[in-house]
């Protein structure tokens, strides 16, 4: 005769909340952000921290109707004909927008999308910049050369 084991029920992912640091008084979301920060000021590479929001998705409005919840828990549907924008904040940003960073170590689920959104966006820019999305500290390393090679900083 089989055991059968009893089923349990899985709860949902804990989300991953990153550690903040704070260097030269301005609060980062990670320690690797820091750590890209500590980087660009080391090789004298000019740069500002979530200096800007770009809207990646401009809000629109439906003209169809449109009926769902605003919440799970919501009592109701409601016409919801108005979309609104998605925007985009990279971490670094350089002089004349002329490169992006994005330091990420674990993604949440909406920046994927929000990423490509963003990527889109600048492609279409008459001078498209560089783009990096580093995840490791050795990534940082290497975004530091590269930006470097092509004549910041120092």
């Amino acid at each position: 005769m089989a055991i059968k084991k009893k089923k349990t029920k899985r709860k949902g992912r804990k989300v991953v909340q990153a550690k903040k640091v704070k260097i030269d008084g301005i609060e980062f979301q990670s320690t690797l952000e820091g750590t890209m920060y500590k980087l660009l000021k080391e090789a004298g590479i000019k740069n500002t921290y979530e200096g800007q929001s770009y809207n990646t998705f401009k809000p629109f409005v439906l003209e169809e109707e449109c009926w769902e919840r605003a919440m799970k828990k919501s009592p109701a549907m409601i016409d919801r004909r108005k979309v609104s924008k998605v925007s985009y904040t990279p971490d670094f940003i350089g002089e004349n927008e002329e490169w992006f960073i994005e330091v990420k170590g674990r993604a949440n689920e909406s920046f994927p999308l929000r990423w490509k959104l963003f990527k889109d966006m600048v492609s279409k820019w008459e001078r498209p910049p560089l783009i990096f999305k580093p995840t490791k500290k050795a990534d940082c390393e290497q975004v530091i050369e590269i930006l470097k090679s092509k004549g910041y900083g120092k």
